[in-house]
């Protein structure tokens, strides 16, 4: 059984995976547009738990080239098409795993306007994305996003819930989460109320 639902397990992961991807590298563009640089701390992708499940789960399937009665070369032969998707799969994950190789480069920021985008990165704070989430949490338990205020305004209530955590001496607290699934960036992101022409755009 572990043999032949893997393909599914790792086309799944793979999904969940860039959906995840996508809300990274889109909270990174809208922070940015308002003066925020956000870093991300992703566990490596040896040692990310969904990577180490489908390991195992593979692992675990291979058992039906011990326990088949037919001669190895056999079985490898009637399963070849089986590795297709796995393989494919594991190769998409592998090349793409890091965010922070996609999103732009200081050189290419910099490169049409440097006065500019110096301005600018000068005028940025500069937050983990664990912070991020803390800071995210705790205006939803709170007062939460203002309705139809744009992605703007609801950053600058981010930044300021992150200020408040520094005064309250909570920041101290918070520990980088690189197994976290980053599905709470949704809250931001796709909420039709948070968007404003500059998100738009």
């Amino acid at each position: 059984l572990a043999f032949w639902t893997s393909p599914i397990a790792f086309c799944v992961v793979v999904v969940i995976y860039f959906y995840s991807d996508m809300l990274c590298t889109e909270l990174y563009y809208a922070l940015l547009g308002h003066n925020v640089l956000i870093d991300y701390d992703h566990a490596p992708f040896i040692k990310a738990f969904p990577v180490l499940i489908l390991l195992c789960w593979q692992t675990l399937g291979l058992g039906i080239y011990i326990f088949d009665r037919h001669v190895f070369v056999s079985r490898v032969i009637r399963t070849l098409p089986y590795w297709i998707p796995v393989l494919s799969s594991f190769s998409m994950l592998w090349c793409t795993w890091e965010v922070e190789h996609r999103l732009i480069t200081l050189s290419k920021y910099v490169k049409q306007n440097f006065e500019d985008s110096l301005h600018h990165l000068g005028s940025c704070v500069f937050v983990r994305d664990f912070v991020v989430k803390a800071g995210v949490q705790r205006l939803l338990s709170r007062k939460g996003f203002r309705e139809d205020a744009g992605i703007g305004t609801n950053i600058k209530q981010i930044v300021e819930e992150i200020e408040s955590l520094e005064l309250d001496g909570k920041l101290d607290e918070l520990k980088p989460e690189p197994h976290d699934s980053d599905l709470w960036i949704s809250e931001i992101i796709y909420d039709p109320s948070h968007q404003d022409e500059r998100s738009r755009s």
